[in-house]
């Protein structure tokens, strides 16, 4: 049987999914799917460059949903908003691939090209920029810290879960929103 590199980042996912990333390895991939780690290895090279694809992948999907939310409504102030709860949504839905895209080993250091995490943040900026468009670095910086930082606390150990958390979310990004406008 070949499996195809989507089937095989789908695979590691799984995999991951159920075992966490530091169980997560060529060879235990290859054991759980019945492929050769040759195989694998050629087709990605080694460990790390199979996670940066799966990196990737998620930046692509949490691009799609800052997208997607920036639809939902007219004026950029509730667009932010809106843009906020589904960095939030995806993080709790998809959790390996945001601890593979922001936490595990350091994963922004060792990330994928500058390029790759410019494209995922474009959505995201161009809503902070109509609100406000000075300091606009600076700004999306404070957002992103906003933003995983929440999520890093409620997954942790906060007591609000689901949409009570999601409403203190909104009240939070609607104050950040105040102060850079």
């Amino acid at each position: 049987m070949k499996f195809t590199r989507e089937e095989i980042l789908d695979k590691t996912i799984q995999y991951a999914n159920k075992n966490g990333w530091n169980k997560t390895s060529v060879r235990e991939i290859s054991k759980e799917i019945g492929y050769s780690t040759i195989k694998i290895y050629s087709e990605f090279g080694d460990k790390d460059k199979l996670l940066q694809e799966i990196q990737k992948r998620g930046f692509r999907l949490l691009r799609d949903e800052y997208m997607k939310a920036s639809t939902l409504k007219e004026n950029a102030e509730e667009q932010l908003v809106e843009i906020c709860l589904a960095h939030y949504r995806f993080a709790l839905k998809h959790s390996r691939y945001y601890e593979l895209m922001f936490t595990h080993n350091d994963a922004l250091c060792k990330s994928i090209s500058p390029n790759e995490l410019t494209q995922a943040a474009e959505p995201v900026r161009k809503v902070i920029d109509q609100i406000n468009p000075s300091k606009s670095m600076i700004n999306f910086l404070h957002w992103f810290s906003l933003v995983h930082g929440f999520y890093d606390v409620t997954h942790q150990n906060l007591s609000k879960k689901g949409s009570e958390a999601e409403k203190l979310l909104e009240e939070i990004i609607r104050d950040f929103i105040k102060g850079i406008k």
